[in-house]
């Protein structure tokens, strides 16, 4: 039955274009389902697919806004400090943004990011997981003209998308063992809290 429910949704999500206009309560995918495939490529130019890992490593994959977004940049800090720790782990980090790779890059120079940044400007990877949503003045009531004008020249469109900052481990059987979804942009996962959750 919730195959059939989701199965259901993805119809109604590609047919009505996939396009999102409101922030969802909550993650589409959640603890115990399998993660759905997909590809991007990173900063290097690897092109990385999901299945490449599975069965061989578990996978942070942490959706951010942008360089320009205080909370994900301090974000993306906790998870840079705590990159060896992962390492140590088997840990595959994938962190994925909305913005033009250009822009991209300057939170993985700010940060001497090491690992896979993909910048996901078609949305592609965003919209397959369903955390994306039209920045207009009912989706973000916090700081608005500041999000639109950032996005708008980040993203390169005049309309711009941004997720909801969702986080996912992945389990090297592909079962996602952990999310964490907010609407709150200034909530996010705690990496060390994480950690303890990876065997």
């Amino acid at each position: 039955m919730l195959f059939f429910k989701r199965s259901l949704f993805l119809i109604l999500f590609v047919f009505l274009g996939g396009e999102s206009f409101s922030q969802p309560d909550s993650s589409f995918y959640q603890v115990g389902d399998t993660v759905p495939s997909f590809s991007g490529v990173d900063q290097f130019d690897d092109t990385l697919n999901i299945e490449d890992y599975l069965n061989e490593q578990p996978v942070l994959l942490v959706f951010y806004r942008g360089h320009w977004c205080p909370y994900c940049s301090r974000h993306v800090s906790e998870i840079h400090d705590s990159f060896e720790k992962l390492k140590s782990k088997n840990v595959k980090v994938i962190l994925v943004t909305p913005e033009q790779p250009e822009y991209a890059q300057k939170m993985i120079d700010s940060k001497e990011i090491t690992y896979s940044v993909v910048a996901d400007n078609d949305l592609s990877i965003i919209n397959l997981f369903h955390l994306g949503f039209e920045v207009n003045d009912s989706t973000v009531t916090s700081h608005y003209s500041f999000v639109a004008k950032k996005s708008a020249e980040a993203n390169g469109n005049e309309a711009p998308v941004l997720p909801v900052p969702a986080t996912y481990l992945i389990g090297k059987d592909g079962v996602i063992k952990y999310v964490h979804y907010d609407k709150n942009y200034k909530e996010r996962s705690n990496i060390k809290e994480l950690i303890e959750l990876i065997e």
